[in-house]
């Protein structure tokens, strides 16, 4: 499946998921209207019940957009700050060189990093773009890049740090490229990964959350809808009215 049959596909489960919980709040509207002749036995499918649940429903949904919301900003960040490796390590490299007591062999680790980072092997062929990192399309068809590349990348730019340090060769002419601005884009690159890292994991949770639900095989919002259409189905006629329109309430499992 490519990109964009992925992206069809998780737009698809979205307008499902989100279909699910319209029919499920419709299906409580129609048995509130029922008043005092809809007496389930099974606690699962009392009028509390189903609207607790429808609650805890949109809450769960509520929660996913925020949390979707987030992780695209995360990783909107992130990318426009790795965006500057590229040049900030460049700067760097050519501070180091027009630095008087810099040896050979430094200036050649320091170019060997510098490929690295730019995603360039010593053939000079391009591994990974230098501003663009490799995309692909999550199931709540969030656009997420490549963890690995930015873990790399960042590992590179810490590398060309480490050698920078490493001696006191290293004479940059302005504060911008310098030890402090230097440790502080590092920390910068640091803080924006990890945040991207939190980010996920409560998409993750407000995920599960979200399937838990709709989902779950016991107390799931598509199962407790099967649960009111069969007691309907057994109380009253297929021709009646009240269980004609919950009968037309689609519920699917995505």
């Amino acid at each position: 499946m490519d990109m964009q049959q992925q992206a069809v596909s998780a737009s698809d489960a979205e307008t499902g998921h989100n279909k699910n919980a319209d029919n499920f709040y419709l299906l409580l509207a129609a048995v509130q209207r029922m008043g005092s002749s809809y007496q389930p036995s099974n606690p699962l499918i009392t009028v509390t019940a189903l609207s607790s649940k429808a609650l805890h429903v949109v809450q769960a949904i509520s929660h996913l957009h925020i949390a979707t919301h987030e992780a695209a900003e995360a990783q909107n960040r992130r990318t426009a700050l790795f965006f500057k490796i590229n040049p900030f390590a460049a700067r760097i490299y050519s501070t180091l060189q027009s630095s008087q007591h810099v040896p050979p062999i430094m200036l050649q680790h320091a170019r060997a990093i510098l490929k690295k980072i730019s995603g360039r092997r010593a053939s000079g062929k391009t591994t990974v773009l230098p501003t663009k990192a490799v995309a692909v399309m999550n199931d709540a068809g969030v656009r997420a890049v490549s963890q690995l590349s930015f873990d790399q990348r960042l590992a590179h730019f810490i590398s060309l740090r480490n050698l920078v340090f490493s001696q006191h060769a290293y004479e940059p002419t302005g504060q911008d490229v310098g030890y402090s601005a230097i440790l502080k884009f590092e920390d910068d690159l640091l803080e924006a990964n990890h945040a991207v890292g939190l980010s996920n994991n409560k998409l993750v949770d407000a995920r599960n959350l979200r399937y838990t639900e709709l989902y779950d095989k016991t107390t799931g919002a598509v199962t407790v809808a099967a649960l009111v259409k069969n007691y309907l189905k057994g109380k009253l006629s297929n021709s009646h009215p009240d269980y004609i329109k919950i009968k037309g309430l689609a519920f699917r499992r995505w």
